[in-house]
Order: structure tokens, then sequence, then C-alpha cells
């Protein structure tokens, strides 16, 4: 009489996953210029953080153009970053919408207007 063979255990079901967060983009001049910006943001804070370790006391002429052209390259950047990461998902949420109310048509949002 031949052997049973010993049936294997059955693994439990793996819960289900949530698919992985979209990336930013998928567009990569896109997420290049998001770095460009970034860039200049991080290194006008870190000429801040530098000048402000470093200056002497009082500041000359040239540390206080410096801090104004940080300051200023920092605004700006931030205000760029902001509305590049708002202006990408306003996009994607109204293609988004059309399409699960079915009123998408191909092309509609190809110039990135609204319609």
């Amino acid at each position: 009489m031949p052997d049973p063979t010993p049936e294997e255990p059955k693994k439990p079901a793996r819960p289900h996953r949530r698919a992985a967060l979209p990336v930013i983009t998928q567009n990569r001049m896109f997420a290049l210029l998001i770095l460009i910006v970034t860039l200049a943001f991080a290194f006008s804070l870190i000429g801040l953080g530098l000048l402000a370790l470093f200056a002497k006391e009082p500041p000359t002429e040239m540390q206080k153009k410096f801090v104004e052209v940080c300051v200023y390259i920092a605004m700006v950047t931030i205000g760029a970053l902001v509305g590049l990461l708002a202006v990408q998902r306003g996009f994607r949420v109204r293609i988004y919408a059309a399409v699960s109310c079915g009123s998408w048509r191909p092309g509609r949002f190809a110039s990135g207007g609204t319609g």
C-alpha cells in the first residue's frame, strides 16, 4: 500500500494591499522642473544658514545683499513649488472626475485646459 503523502498546509490568504501611492508625475521634464526649483530653495536656505553662522557683526553691505537675494529666491521658489504641485494635482483631479462621470472625450484635456 502506498504511503499517503502529507498534504501541505494551506498558506493563509494575504491581506489585500492597497496600491502604492502614485508618483508626483510620470512626466520627466515636470519632475526635473520640480527638482530644480527644490534645489534652488534648499541652496538659498543653506546660504542663509551659513551666513548666520559665520557672518561678522555688524554685517557688511555684501552680506546684506546676499541675505536679500537668498530671501527673494526662497520666497519665489516656495511659491513656485506650491503652484506647480497644486496645478498638477488639480489637473489630475479634473481628468479623474471627467473619466468617472463619463464626460471624458479623447483629446479633451490634451492642452492642459479645462475643456
